[in-house]
């Protein structure tokens, strides 16, 4: 299907539709309907693709073709489907707004160790959500202004990128697999890392200001740190908590590590170590 410099309007009301061909053409998609569309084949058109309503699915890597930019409405779900795996081809800007569908997400991780290039701009607070396996390996730089940031994957652990939230936005991130992270991560509100029984490994030079909460299980460690002061909110770790800061650690919750050692550092003169848990080896590096 060519659309030459035409947008093709798909409205997939309440129903499953699909194009098996390759869309080309200068011109855009918009996915309007309430239902599911997916796009199957390896596509080269390069307008817009904006999906205002429903379930715009991705089962091949290059299906979004050449597109110059993703947007998400708020309500509306781009899903990479559980036939997609690997890099997408198209690396141009996705833009996020809302939970997507039933709040699994306006972007929906289901195939396995999917990877993104994607720049991601939250245009709203927004969710990252999906049921699928292995690693969620998102490349592209995060930016939000004044938005929240919720990643949600019920299988699957992910790698982050460089994540930028500004005013003050709070980001908050559960999985069933590790935490990694590629980039600094730059919170001005409080931060919170669930992992299962898996591990966090936080060791950038990141931006934390508000309170960070960590949780996993089992014989995993956690690794947090920060380029400025540290505050560690309620948290349950299973084996070793490391913690290392250009400033100040504090905690303002209870922080349980039975499983293992808490070790504190600070890199910078003057700065205090203001923890009351009990298993704690303390290393002021002045």
């Amino acid at each position: 299907m060519n659309l030459g410099a035409n947008t093709l309007t798909i409205n997939s009301a309440g129903t499953t539709g699909n194009i098996a061909g390759i869309v080309a053409g200068t011109g855009g998609l918009i996915n309007s309907g309430a239902g599911t569309f997916i796009l199957t084949g390896t596509n080269t058109y390069s307008g817009s693709t904006l999906v205002s309503a429903g379930t715009l699915s991705l089962y091949a890597v290059g299906s979004l073709g050449n597109t110059s930019g993703t947007t998400v409405s708020s309500g509306a779900a781009l899903v990479l489907s559980t036939n997609y795996s690997g890099i997408l081809v198209n690396a141009n800007p996705i833009t996020l707004n809302g939970t997507g569908i039933g709040g699994t997400g306006a972007l929906v991780m289901s195939g396995n160790s999917d990877t993104l290039n994607n720049p991601i701009v939250l245009q709203s607070s927004s969710t990252i959500g999906g049921t699928g396996t292995g690693t969620f390996t998102l490349a592209g730089a995060i930016t939000g202004t004044n938005t929240n940031l919720t990643i949600n994957l019920t299988n699957a652990g992910i790698s982050l990128p460089t994540t930028t939230l500004t005013t003050s936005g709070n980001l908050a991130v559960t999985t069933s697999g590790a935490i990694v992270q590629t980039g600094v991560l730059t919170i001005p509100g409080t931060s919170s890392f669930t992992a299962g029984a898996n591990a966090i490994t936080l060791t950038q030079a990141n931006n934390f200001t508000g309170a960070v909460s960590l949780s996993n299980s089992s014989t995993n460690n956690v690794s947090v740190t920060n380029s400025g002061a540290l505050v560690i909110g309620t948290s349950s770790i299973g084996q070793n908590l490391s913690l290392i800061a250009g400033g100040s650690i504090s905690e303002n919750g209870v922080i349980t590590a039975i499983g293992g050692t808490t070790t504190a550092a600070v890199t910078a003169l003057t700065s205090d170590i203001l923890l009351v848990h009990k298993q704690i080896i303390l290393a002021q590096l002045r």
